[in-house]
């Protein structure tokens, strides 16, 4: 093995990265080695530390696996997080102590197949629940898919990485078109929540999958807990500009096409 191929190896496997709970992508990335979590309770803020509020902190230079609060300003409540345990570790430190916030939620978390045994899942914790349906447009096949925005964007992730690597995981493939549509923070954007002050807004998708033409059904809530369990097709969907979602897949695929190439070139040197 010459020695390009050794240093692809070692950023690979040894200089990796973690994920963390963003307001407006979902998930972001850090490297695993220095990076920072944040989330702000006054503004319900999760992010990559975009600011640097955790890395020019003094104090927090060189440590691992934590996860705490600081004053900011003039501020005398310890409301600025950061955190570098764990993946999405600061939704994590929110739902540890979720009672009482407001911007937190419990999500149904189910997976309905129309040939399958539906699978119920422990409840999910998050600022946003969706749901996203899935039919033929000939034909009986059907799914429906209950979750949370954060956790369902990071099992795709993850679940592609380990099969562009490995190739012996496909969960990726039943979330490709969940993560796709835009954000839940900017569909809820475009609607008024309803007489129990919760806020839901769907889109329409219609695409073809392996030679079959599909109709989908994407949706996001925010407000009751389970607001994404009683979300069915009947239900009124907004007016949405997906220009700029495109732009943004098209950069995750060629990040994806990158790593892809990057794992077949360590293939090949075995």
């Amino acid at each position: 093995m010459n020695i390009a191929i050794l240093f692809l190896y070692f950023n690979l496997y040894f200089v990796s990265s973690r994920f963390c709970t963003d307001s407006k992508k979902g998930i972001c990335e850090v490297d695993d080695l220095g990076g920072w979590c944040y989330h702000n309770i006054t503004s319900n803020e999760y992010s990559c530390d975009d600011n640097n509020f955790c890395t020019n902190k003094e104090n927090l230079k060189g440590r691992t696996n934590f996860g705490g609060c600081y004053k900011s300003g003039d501020s005398e409540e310890s409301t600025e997080c950061c955190c570098n345990k764990g993946e999405l570790c600061n939704l994590a430190m929110m739902v540890a102590q979720s009672e009482g916030n407001d911007d937190l939620q419990k999500c149904y978390y189910a997976n309905e197949k129309s040939n399958e045994e539906t699978v119920v899942y422990k409840e999910c914790v998050e600022p946003y629940c969706l749901v996203y349906m899935e039919k033929d447009v000939i034909g009986t096949t059907s799914r429906v898919f209950h979750g949370c925005e954060s956790k369902t964007i990071f099992r795709y992730k993850t679940s592609k990485i380990e099969n562009d690597i490995y190739g012996n995981n496909t969960n990726w493939d039943e979330f490709e078109k969940i993560v796709e549509n835009p954000r839940c923070s900017r569909i809820l954007d475009l609607v008024e929540p309803n007489e129990n002050g919760t806020k839901i807004g769907c889109i329409d998708t219609n695409y073809v999958h392996n030679g079959i033409e599909k109709k989908g059904k994407y949706c996001c809530c925010k407000g009751t807990d389970f607001c994404n369990e009683g979300i069915h097709w009947s239900h009124q969907t907004v007016s949405f500009d997906f220009s700029s979602e495109i732009n943004s897949s098209v950069k995750s695929k060629i990040s994806t096409l990158i790593l892809m190439i990057i794992a077949f070139i360590i293939k090949m040197s075995e």
